[in-house]
Order: C-alpha cells, then sequence, then structure tokens
C-alpha cells in the first residue's frame, strides 16, 4: 500500500511530536502493510516556501537515516497539506514545490469554514493553471460538502482528485462524513485512501490494514480496496496518469445510514 497524506515529521505541525512517535507511526504503516508514505505536514502560507521546505527536507533526512538505521524499508516522501487561503493567489509559483513526491499532484486542503462556491472552483482552476492536478485532501469533512454532493460531483467533472481518510467510512469523523465517504465509495468517485495519520495508532493512527480488513467485511470490494490503497496512490507518486475508470454520481441515500454492497 501507499500513504499519500500523512503527518508523520516530528515537531512540523499537529502530527508527531518528537523522532521517536515518528518512528513509531512508521512501524505501524510498515507493519500494516505500506510500502511507502508521503509526509504531507500542513501548509498555509505560500509567503514561507523557502523556510517551510528547509525544516520539511531536515526532517524528512532525520527519519530517514533512523529508518535506515534500523533496517526498515519504509520510503518517506516529501509533500504537504497546503491550505487553500486567499495569500495563495500571491504565491501560486510555489505550488509546484509543495507537491506530493516532487509529481505533478499536491494535496489540497479547504477551508473548514463554510465559503462562497465560486471560491472553491477557483482554487481548484489555480492549481490546474500552474499545470500541476488538484488531490482534494479529506472531502467528506467539510460540511458544505456534507451537505451539498453535487459540488463534489461538479469537482469530479473538473478533473479534481479525491483523497478520503479511511476512519471516515468507519465513522470516526461523525455520522455525515461517514454517510459521504460511503455515498463516495458506492460511486467509485475516491480515487484514494490514506490514514491522515497523526499518530501511531487510536482515532488518527496509521494502521490503514485493520481499516482495510473491516471495510472488506463489509463488502467493499477487493479489486476496489486494492486501487484506493494500491494502485491510485502507486500512480501519484510516480508522477503517472491515472487509469481510467467509470465514477458514478454520488447520490445521497434515501434514508439516513450509508450504503451498502
Amino acid at each position: 500500500m501507499v500513504d499519500i497524506h500523512t503527518h508523520i515529521l516530528p515537531q512540523l505541525d499537529d502530527g508527531a511530536s518528537s523522532l521517536e512517535e515518528s518512528l513509531e507511526m512508521c512501524a505501524a504503516q510498515e507493519e500494516s502493510g505500506v510500502e511507502a508514505v508521503v509526509a504531507t505536514p500542513h501548509f498555509y502560507d505560500g509567503s514561507e516556501a523557502d523556510a517551510f521546505l528547509e525544516r520539511r527536507e531536515e526532517r524528512l533526512s532525520l527519519v530517514a537515516a533512523s529508518l535506515a538505521a534500523r533496517g526498515a524499508g519504509l520510503r518517506v516522501l516529501g509533500g504537504a497539506e497546503v491550505a487553500l487561503r486567499p495569500v495563495l493567489h500571491a504565491h501560486a509559483k510555489q505550488l509546484r514545490r509543495l507537491t506530493l513526491g516532487g509529481t505533478r499532484y499536491l494535496l489540497a486542503e479547504f477551508p473548514f469554514a463554510p465559503i462562497p462556491m465560486e471560491d472553491l472552483f477557483d482554487y481548484v482552476e489555480l492549481i490546474f493553471d500552474q499545470d500541476l492536478v488538484p488531490v482534494i485532501a479529506h472531502p467528506e469533512r467539510f460540511s458544505y460538502f456534507q451537505d451539498n454532493y453535487d459540488l463534489l460531483n461538479l469537482l469530479l467533472e473538473k478533473g479534481a482528485v479525491f483523497q478520503v481518510t479511511a476512519q471516515s467510512l468507519l465513522g470516526t469523523f461523525g455520522p455525515k462524513a461517514m454517510q459521504l465517504s460511503w455515498a463516495m465509495l458506492q460511486a467509485d468517485a475516491i480515487d484514494c485512501l490514506a490514514s491522515d495519520a497523526h499518530e501511531a495508532y487510536g482515532r488518527r493512527g496509521a494502521d490503514l490494514l485493520t481499516i482495510r480488513e473491516l471495510l472488506a467485511s463489509q463488502g467493499v470490494p477487493e479489486d476496489q480496496l486494492a486501487r484506493m490503497l494500491e494502485e491510485t496512490p502507486g500512480e501519484i507518486v510516480a508522477d503517472r496518469e491515472l487509469s481510467d475508470r467509470e465514477i458514478g454520481f454520488i447520490l445521497p441515500p434515501k434514508r439516513f445510514g450509508r450504503q451498502r454492497f
């Protein structure tokens, strides 16, 4: 498996608080069958790209050296979870430096507070204008998507890529996020499942294997799980075009609760 969204680097954001915790998270990833992760610390201010990248590279080197000393095989790549804020327009040229593993794919986080619909699409166009592909981080967790599934269908039409946090499918982030994530799964609209790990275990943990097994036990087809956890994230970190597939409309369920396979 390949995990494209983690907060695994020490002392950069609200993820790993120390090198020891970072290595514990790496061990949890490797134990669950993950071969590569992208470290995606939060990035908020385009004017501070140089300082951010310097700190990130220092932490990446530290973690890589520690993993090598332990004989671990996990690959840790550099990236960022880029907050989409108005200040970004003045620093759009910096976005390419923040992509997932130096590829064309940019992990982008919309604001949690409601924003005008036109702003959502302006941010997506801003990324495309830099010849990059927006990978929207955990869209299922935003209230404006939970209340209006058609916004996600419109973003799909524009070519946005969706990364859903695996724990959302289990209800960790509440019933609305669970409901939307299952609706996206039913439409085969999830490009990648990722951990968004902030800790080794627990609510924000790094154990994708347990979640994969739980989803399989609830009827999610293995080929769909493999695509979301292995194939598509593998294509992203290899900087390849994503394989074509048929995607349906994301539709609200007729009654409360997730749709079943």
